[in-house]
């Protein structure tokens, strides 16, 4: 079966559909259909022709389905939501849509590439989902499907991750006749499927489904796994309509404490515990960017060893008038001096350090996210023939590329 739908594929391309497009070369290949860069003739454009596959052509649900994505999504006009141009039959009997062609990736290649992403990309990807998602809702459209594979990141001038969602084909409409709203077929991806979703109650289902897959997502993102897991879908639906899914990784939870509250409150079992709708949900993840904590960061005391390579030491500069035109000239290097001078750091004495000035003694096991951020903070390497290097924390953890947050 699979050799016959390559066969086809193969066989459409350099024709012309309905006078309109020319199948350049194949693009995709997914569930229903292939999809295609073609162009369209009448305006020398390149486009995406999305041909459903054979099998699913005679299939009257199946047909219904795929022209009422085209329909529901030409009505959206989002940006950052896939633009419908066309829909049609080609002279075999197989329906089509037109849509913009998108260079890029979707999601779920870029985290199978990447692995988790910091925080900072994770909130920059799900606030576009969420400005898009909260259109649809607007509109009284409920995606149903939303997850990784469905949300695709453009490449366009200055952004690599300018989002666009796709797949409206099992989309929930208000007002929708029962044969187009719903089905006796549970629809959906388990894994980011809500309670509701997976209990098969239709009518329960709203904007707040949409926002239990995304906040799915965000966990998926941010720690690399979906916020439940088993060994079949038997088992996944039963986690998902009872079960709690696993921690977060302490890391995560030590550098945003309230992190993990907002994602579980997205995915509480009952709808009406959620946020009110998703851009509620984005604003209390954007919140916990605030609150973030001081204890997550180590505090190194004087007692401690430091590492053969790295010496430690206050600065005398640190130690003498401010006044002092020594201590000036030297302190000048330095773009916290300022700040220190006007927190009365000059005036200490070396008996009396002020905890938060202990330089840090770096070593292997230590974690960058563990450095303090005071400006005045600062680490002296030796470098031979007694030259010495200053560098602050934020200069390290740009050295080492290890940053959680950004």
């Amino acid at each position: 079966m699979m050799g016959n739908e390559t066969k086809i594929a193969d066989s459409l391309l350099g024709q012309v559909i309905n006078r309109a497009y020319r199948i350049d070369r194949l693009v995709g290949r997914g569930g229903m259909g292939n999809v295609y860069d073609a162009v369209q003739l009448c305006l020398n454009r390149h486009v995406a022709l999305k041909i459903m596959s054979r099998d699913f052509s005679a299939n009257r649900e199946a047909f219904a389905l795929f022209r009422r994505e085209a329909e529901v999504t030409s009505a959206l006009g989002h940006p950052h939501i896939v633009q419908v141009f066309d829909f049609g039959v080609t002279s075999a009997g197989a329906p089509y849509m037109v849509l913009e062609l998108l260079e890029g990736e979707d999601l779920d290649r870029r985290v199978r590439r990447c692995g988790q992403l910091p925080f900072r990309q994770t909130l920059h990807v799900i606030k576009q989902v969420a400005a898009a998602l909260a259109a649809t809702h607007a509109k009284g459209v409920v995606h149903q499907d939303l997850k990784p594979a469905n949300i695709f990141l453009q490449n366009v001038a200055g952004e690599s991750s300018f989002v666009k969602v796709l797949d409206f084909g099992i989309s929930k409409v208000r007002d929708a006749s029962p044969q187009l709203a719903g089905s006796s077929v549970l629809m959906g991806t388990p894994h980011y499927m809500s309670p509701e979703q997976a209990l098969g109650q239709d009518d329960h289902i709203d904007e707040r489904t949409d926002q239990w897959a995304l906040a799915c997502m965000t966990w998926e993102l941010l720690s690399g796994h979906a916020p439940f897991a088993g060994e079949n879908v038997q088992t996944l639906l039963f986690q998902v309509v009872h079960g709690e899914p696993a921690p977060l990784p302490s890391m995560l939870t030590s550098f945003c404490p309230e992190l993990e509250r907002v994602l579980r409150r997205a995915l509480s079992k009952h709808k009406e515990a959620r946020f009110r709708n998703v851009i509620e949900f984005v604003q209390a993840l954007e919140g916990t960017i605030g609150r973030r904590t001081p204890t997550a960061y180590k505090v190194v005391e004087p007692s401690v060893q430091p590492d053969a390579r790295v010496r430690t030491a206050l600065p005398t500069v640190l130690h003498r008038k401010a006044t002092h035109a020594k201590a000036t000239a030297r302190t000048a290097r330095h773009p916290s001096s300022a700040l220190m001078e006007s927190a009365g750091v000059a005036e200490l004495s070396p008996e009396q350090p002020a905890p938060w000035l202990q330089w840090v003694a770096l070593s292997s096991a230590q974690r960058p996210w563990e450095l303090p951020t005071s400006p005045a903070a600062c680490v002296r390497t030796s470098r031979g023939r007694g030259r010495a290097r200053s560098q602050c924390p934020s200069a390290l953890l740009k050295s080492r590329r290890h940053s959680f947050w950004n």
